[in-house]
This record gives C-alpha cells, sequence and structure tokens, in this order.
C-alpha cells in the first residue's frame, strides 16, 4: 500500500491537487488511502449482509404472516384513531370550557 500512497503523493503534486486546499500532499495521500480502506469494508460489509439476508430470506417468506398494523390499511386506520381521539378530546374541552363559563 505504501507504492500506492507514494503513487498518489507524486499525482497530487505532478497536478498541484493540493493548492486548492492549502493542506500537504502525504496528508491528502492518506486521506484517499483512508477512504479507499472505509469503501473496501462498505462493501465487504454489504457482501456479508446481502448473503445473510438471502439466507434467511428463503425461510422468512414462509414464515412471516403479516399483522393487521404492518399492513398499510391498519397503519391507516390507526392514525385516523389518533385523528378521531384527539378531535374528541377538543371537543370535550370546547364543550366543558363554554358550557361552564357562563
Amino acid at each position: 500500500m505504501n507504492d500506492l500512497k507514494k503513487d498518489i503523493q507524486d499525482a497530487i503534486n505532478k497536478h498541484c491537487a493540493e493548492s486548492a486546499s492549502g493542506t500537504l500532499d502525504f496528508i491528502l495521500a492518506q486521506y484517499l488511502i483512508d477512504c479507499l480502506n472505509a469503501f473496501n469494508m462498505a462493501m465487504i460489509s454489504r457482501q456479508n449482509f446481502e448473503q445473510i439476508d438471502d439466507e434467511e430470506d428463503s425461510d422468512a417468506v414462509e414464515q412471516y404472516e403479516p399483522k393487521f398494523g404492518d399492513t398499510q390499511l391498519g397503519h391507516n386506520l390507526g392514525c385516523g384513531f389518533i385523528f378521531l381521539a384527539i378531535g374528541a378530546a377538543i371537543a370535550l374541552v370546547m364543550y366543558v370550557k363554554f358550557t361552564f363559563s357562563k
């Protein structure tokens, strides 16, 4: 990896790429190496996750039975009931306020 870092550092110097940020070429080269390492780790993690996910999907499809709340209809009805309860509470507060304020 030191050869790659040296090549990147030389390319940065050759093209004066460090002048825009005022950052030293060896710092920029190390940053780019670190970015490459982070990207490689992300790709390995993604590949490992996809392998695990593929193994689980074959079993999970047959075993999963959605509950009412997991469906869009269940979600919409749940939200509707919340708004209905809030509206009823506001109406009750207004009724009590105007009835007993006289």
